[in-house]
């Protein structure tokens, strides 16, 4: 069907015209349908080219099967589109409608890169379960979906797919772009580079309530100068959004509405702020320095070694202060939950330096140690000690400002397991010494392969499970007995 110049006008209500081949609008041609129905059937790929004015009031694209496509050029202004099967692609520099767009779950719509779709004021376009939207915006063109007049407000709601990448979202209603329970982003497509700007008063850019786990890079969440109540909004207790390389005045977690802590702002920093204590050097309410002050310990990492394995370079020139306890590995696993936090859920591991009043430190002795992971669930640390019983947060960290924080010391129950700490008084609580085998358990083989070996040896021993730089009876009487036959708690 072609229309080169002159007009093609269907005024009369409730029209519908059924389409099996191709429409092609010339530069001198008008299609006007103001009241019925376009509706493209053929199974073969079809296309709707406008070089001059197209208006109509519903396009209907109802295939025989999702796979079958139909190509759409041009500036066009519809009423509706509907997509209940089959494949469109709108490639064009503007697509009005008026109404809305309704993708079915048998219809995916595409929008190409440098295609502006705008809604009236009120339209909706909705993504129904099974139903797919892409938006295929790039680096030098983007996609960009807004309000026709930029006066008012277009829904967005998705219950099926959603792909997006480089696009521009401007004047969405209250809730923004809504992804409702069981709805998915595309996984490597979700939202990167997209950039939110302007909406409705009180509302949110996003509203994300399905239970997927996924990470977003480099949204730019514009700046809040339309009274915005918050960034991003999530009130479901299920999955977890992660945004990695975020930028603009609005983004962070300061803005967003995350009533579970589910969301989650990497910006490449994050800090451990870590309190732990160990039984052996432990005494009126701190450890004890007594390794540091004869110059016993190393300033090499020392868990480079069986049953560690640790390939970790960490080193000092010198120990950076006398608070210095010990060396400690601490071990990042990102887990639903503790009982889920295996070996298999590892993302970091470090050497850190262990001060007297429980915090770890990096190098310097002073500042919190740092790591670089993205986490996709929840955060759990494991502890580990060349002479103490590893331990495992019970609890997911707490975040705030990229800094993880958790504290072993107190209440009772801070390690995963039963009793999985000792009750050193005053309400601390520590990791059980004795394990100088460092296997998980102390038993017969720690008193007998390394204890009764270092005895009457001084130095950084493992058989000092009291830290005093001796190996003698205090040790083993005083802590190996009374610890004998306990065990790390450790899911591995």
């Amino acid at each position: 069907i072609e229309v080169q110049d002159g007009a093609w006008y269907d005024l009369a209500a409730g029209n519908n015209h059924l389409i099996f081949a191709d429409i092609t609008i010339g530069s001198e041609g008008e299609w006007i349908d103001a009241d019925g129905t376009i509706s493209f059937i053929e199974s073969a790929t079809q296309s709707l080219v406008n070089d001059g004015n197209c208006s109509l009031d519903v396009l209907s694209i109802d295939k025989e099967s999702s796979a079958d496509q139909v190509n759409i050029t041009g500036n066009i202004i519809v009423q509706n589109l509907n997509i209940s099967t089959g494949s469109v692609t709108i490639n064009s520099d503007y697509f009005i409608d008026k109404e809305g767009i309704l993708v079915e779950s048998n219809g995916n719509l595409v929008v190409e890169q440098g295609t502006i779709l705008r809604s009236q004021d009120g339209a909706n376009i909705i993504v129904a379960a099974g139903g797919q939207m892409t938006l295929n915006g790039t680096d030098s063109e983007h996609c960009i979906i807004s309000e026709n007049g930029e006066d008012g407000y277009y829904n967005f709601d998705v219950f099926g797919e959603l792909s997006a990448d480089h696009t521009q979202f401007k004047f969405m209603s209250a809730d923004g772009i809504n992804i409702h329970p069981g709805a998915v982003i595309t996984s490597g497509h979700a939202f990167n580079n997209c950039m939110f700007s302007y909406g409705e008063s009180g509302g949110s850019y996003l509203t994300i309530n399905n239970g997927q786990t996924v990470t977003m890079d480099g949204i730019i969440f514009d700046q809040n100068n339309w009274g915005g109540n918050s960034n991003v909004r999530k009130t479901q207790n299920a999955g977890n959004v992660t945004f990695t390389n975020f930028a603009g005045a609005f983004s962070g977690e300061a803005f967003d509405d995350d009533v579970y802590d589910r969301i989650f702002w990497d910006n490449g920093s994050r800090e451990l702020d870590i309190t732990v204590f160990l039984e052996g050097p432990f005494s009126g309410g701190a450890m004890g320095t007594t390794l540091n002050a004869q110059n016993s310990i190393p300033l090499n990492q020392p868990y480079n070694i069986p049953p560690w394995n640790y390939s970790g370079t960490e080193s000092v020139a010198a120990i950076p202060t006398s608070d210095v306890v010990d060396w400690i590995l601490v071990e990042l696993r990102d887990a639903t939950d503790a009982n889920s936090a295996t070996s298999g859920t590892i993302i970091s591991q470090q050497a850190a330096l262990l001060i007297n009043n429980g915090s770890i430190k990096g190098l310097d002795g002073t500042s919190n140690p740092i790591f670089s992971n993205s986490v996709s669930q929840q955060l759990f640390v494991v502890i580990r000690h060349r002479n103490h019983l590893d331990v495992l947060s019970a609890y997911p960290l707490s975040e705030s400002g990229g800094v993880y924080s958790y504290n072993f010391t107190s209440p009772i129950g801070q390690a995963y397991g039963t009793d999985a700490q000792k009750n050193l008084g005053g309400g601390a609580y520590g990791m059980y010494s004795g394990d100088g085998n460092a296997d998980g358990t102390i038993d017969i083989d720690d008193k007998v392969i390394i204890w009764s070996v270092e005895a009457g040896n001084t130095g950084y021993l493992n058989g000092d499970f009291n830290m005093d730089s001796q190996t003698d009876n205090s040790d083993k009487n005083d802590i190996w007995t009374e610890n004998n036959e306990a065990s790390s708690q450790i899911p591995d």
